[in-house]
Order: C-alpha cells, then sequence, then structure tokens
C-alpha cells in the first residue's frame, strides 16, 4: 500500500502526459514480475527437499493460465506493459510446473 501511494504521489506531481503512463507502467510491471515470482522460493525448497507436499498443484495452474490469457490480451492490444510481465509470468509458470512434475 505504502508504494502505490508513492507511485501516486510522484505520478501526479511530478508527471503528466506520456511520462506519467510510463512511470506508471513501468512501477506496475515490476510489480507484477515480482508477484509471479514470489512461488519461487518454495519451487526451490521443493527442489531441494524432493517434495512437492506443500506446494498446490492448482495454484501453479491457475497462475500460469492467468499469465498466459494476459499475455495473449497485450499482444492483441498491442500493449508492452501487459506483456512483459505476463511473459514474465509465463516463463516462471511453465519453470514451476517442470519443477513440480520433475
Amino acid at each position: 500500500v505504502f508504494g502505490q501511494h508513492i507511485t501516486l504521489l510522484v505520478s501526479l506531481s511530478f508527471l503528466h502526459g506520456k511520462d506519467r503512463k510510463l512511470f506508471c507502467g513501468v512501477i506496475a510491471s515490476l510489480f507484477s514480475g515480482i508477484m509471479y515470482a514470489a512461488p519461487l522460493p518454495s519451487m526451490w525448497n521443493a527442489f531441494t527437499t524432493r517434495s512437492v507436499d506443500f506446494v498446490p498443484l492448482h495454484l501453479l495452474l491457475l497462475v500460469l493460465l492467468t499469465s498466459l490469457f494476459w499475455l495473449i490480451f497485450g499482444i492483441l492490444g498491442n500493449d508492452l506493459f501487459i506483456m512483459v510481465p505476463n511473459g514474465i509470468g509465463c516463463t516462471f509458470g511453465i519453470i514451476q510446473l517442470i519443477t513440480y512434475a520433475v
């Protein structure tokens, strides 16, 4: 929540037009990428312990499907701010499913 307030304050106070859109798009893309990378430590734990008991498969599948649909939407709309973080999300989702399968 604090980051949202900083982004709002900076964008409304100092930026206008395309600069504001670029700033907000980069911040949103950055945090979306972080969101998709968040399960990676638990996947590393699954890899080192050779157990996926604590990794929910349905969550991995839904994250992959959600990022895939948003990636397709971004491609159709030619919007890099949607394509890039969701492309990262698809990549992380595939890595997580491969780790789960192994």
